[in-house]
């Protein structure tokens, strides 16, 4: 490919049709050709369309701006420039990226480079981008299955060992709480033991209940009437700490096939995160929404709190991890674990200081989304 004919304004026509059917019709992938100064030369349809964007657009703009949103190359070991291997080696480079499409979602690229050559010389390299968000997905998805599995025989085993235990302490202390006085030091030493006793059959209590995660026992429900009954549920603690919660719902979701009571807990999970993670005259907002091209209920809850950092935001839903002094780290992943048992999929955003939103959606037919 000659530098005099790299823009595709001044290929010759029947080249340019057998260029656009190679690039548009012939290959699946994104693809994207890049000069050496990064500039785009050439972007195929659907690499245009996943990035929302009219090839006049796109033509010309530095490729990093159009895939990552950012005015510097990419660099450093998570995202290396795939353009600067390629020009320094004169060979072709692979590696693995994340973009964002026009939705500022991420997409999973496996990326591959080749060079254009003129004369000798690297003018540039033609970048074929596949999407593997799908295969990562799936994935990320086996392990946490895997993962959730071992942990719940193991905390079942567990909680039934501790439980009995515990039980004869708690009673001991109410025993012999009864045969002293309340004025006797040793009262409130009994008093803490009761307390903290109580604490780890909450504990264990919350360990039965992510063991036990059994099938769910589906039927035709509303989902706002699910929704609106965890709000009732929920909005004493919510006056409790002056937190108001606002909510809309779309009139336009059908009868959707669930457990009611295992939605609800997931529901109900979410709320008290909510309100415990925001402060006096805070706003919790509920708001449901039915998407008819992938049939599809949306159920978000977004709270006005500290929020999480992004470090901790991959190990949210993992057992026992918790931000919480108090908790148990088995709350997010108890709601995880339900909504995947629906074919559902739960994604959280948050912005320390802004607050946090938590999005669950759940397929009308009952069956898995597309990952």
């Amino acid at each position: 490919m000659s530098s005099k004919n790299a823009s595709p304004s001044a290929i010759p026509l029947e080249t340019r049709a057998i260029h656009d059917v190679i690039m548009n019709e012939l290959i699946q992938e994104d693809i994207m050709v890049i000069g050496s100064d990064y500039r785009v030369l050439d972007i195929n349809d659907p690499m245009l369309e996943k990035f929302g964007l009219e090839r006049e657009n796109a033509v010309g703009r530095y490729c990093y701006e159009i895939t990552h949103h950012q005015n510097t190359p990419c660099s450093g070991e998570e995202h290396p420039c795939p353009l600067i291997l390629t020009l320094e080696s004169r060979r072709p480079s692979q590696t693995t990226h994340v973009h964002l499409d026009k939705d500022n979602n991420k997409i999973f690229y496996s990326i591959s480079c080749y060079p254009l050559l003129d004369n000798g010389k690297v003018i540039g390299a033609i970048e074929i981008s596949r999407d593997i968000t799908r295969d990562i997905n799936l994935q990320k998805l086996m392990m946490q299955q895997e993962k959730l599995a071992s942990i719940g025989r193991l905390s079942a085993g567990v909680a039934h060992e501790v439980n009995n235990p515990l039980t004869t302490i708690l009673t001991t202390a109410l025993l012999m709480q009864e045969d002293i006085e309340a004025s006797d030091p040793m009262f409130e030493e009994l008093e803490t033991i009761a307390r903290e006793t109580l604490r780890c059959r909450k504990i264990v209590t919350s360990l039965l209940d992510f063991a036990r995660q059994t099938k769910p026992e589906k039927r035709e429900h509303k989902i706002n009437d699910i929704v609106e009954e965890s709000i009732l549920l929920t909005k004493k603690q919510a006056a409790f700490k002056d937190v108001g919660i606002d909510y809309h719902f779309s009139g336009e979701i059908p009868l959707m096939r669930v457990d009611k009571g295992q939605i609800q807990q997931a529901l109900i999970n979410l709320l008290l995160n909510a309100v415990e993670a925001t402060e006096a005259d805070g706003q919790i907002r509920v708001r449901t929404d039915w998407v008819p091209s992938r049939k599809t209920a949306v159920i978000a809850i977004q709270d006005t709190g500290h929020g999480i950092p992004s470090e901790k935001l991959d190990s949210i839903f993992d057992p026992f991890f918790t931000t919480k002094e108090t908790g148990t780290g088995l709350g997010l992943a108890i709601t995880h674990g339900i909504v995947e048992q629906h074919g559902g999929a739960i994604e959280v955003e948050s912005e320390p200081g802004k607050g946090t939103v938590f999005t669950i959606t759940l397929p009308r037919a009952g069956g898995d989304l597309d990952a």
